[in-house]
């Protein structure tokens, strides 16, 4: 796999404000690497490098809205639940909390009504949230269209269990836009709140990042590169992984 360093910067800058209880928000255009950078921060050992003996105070639950099955509230709801369910499972299968995050969600998945669908999430959530000792970071990634298309109570409800479990529950988003330049409202604005002073664009890699992808691939391809070909990468890279790994 890549090396787990890259971006290690915004990861170490991602991670101090999960430690503040603060939610944080990575903006960058396509192919900048912003998926690769939320897989690692779900990391361990990304964690304990970058956190230190502070990375087992937390659970880091990689979301991806590639995966959502319906663009509704329920796909939405389902999607996470899933998530935690798949991650924690792994991580600690032998806690109580699991049996109630897992009926949960079997309710939201067969809800006897649509008002059941927003409780059984809250519900599963509130399960995790109390019944581990570890703060809980969701991370996010494609969540333009769910943002931009989801009923706007959903992120009311997110706002919501936020305020309630303050320092115990951390999102992070990752966008091609700002949050607040894809969609505004009543319904959305105090969520984007929680984001707005701590957003981070994802600019041209650094040298050591571009220097360890052409490792990298050079160790996978068997390929030396010269002096010419890495000041050709160093020039025209300007941020994309996609470039570099063509």
């Amino acid at each position: 796999m890549l090396p787990d360093t890259l971006r290690q910067d915004i990861g170490a800058y991602i991670l101090q404000r999960v430690t503040d209880g603060d939610c944080s928000a990575i903006v960058g255009v396509s192919n900048t690497g912003k998926s690769y950078l939320l897989r690692g921060l779900a990391n361990p050992i990304v964690q304990q490098r970058l956190l230190g003996d502070r990375f087992s105070d937390y659970i880091a639950i990689y979301v991806d809205f590639n995966l959502m099955l319906e663009a509704s509230e329920q796909g939405f709801y389902e999607l996470i639940l899933r998530c935690l369910i798949e991650e924690l499972s792994l991580k600690e299968p032998r806690v109580e909390f699991l049996d109630r995050l897992r009926q949960a969600y079997e309710t939201l998945v067969s809800p006897p009504s649509a008002f059941q669908i927003s409780l059984s999430f809250s519900e599963g959530l509130t399960a995790v949230c109390q019944g581990t000792s570890r703060n809980l970071v969701l991370l996010f990634d494609e969540f333009d269209e769910p943002f931009e298309q989801i009923e706007g109570r959903v992120f009311l409800n997110l706002r919501a269990l936020k305020d309630k479990y303050r320092q115990r529950l951390t999102y992070v988003t990752s966008t091609d836009r700002r949050l607040s330049n894809i969609r505004r409202g009543r319904d959305v604005d105090e969520f984007i709140e929680l984001f707005g002073p701590f957003t981070r664009f994802l600019g041209p890699l650094v040298e050591s990042d571009v220097d360890a992808i052409v490792a990298w691939v050079a160790a996978q391809e068997g390929y030396t590169f010269d002096d010419q070909d890495r000041a050709f990468l160093h020039h025209h890279a300007d941020g994309h992984l996609g470039l570099l790994l063509a």
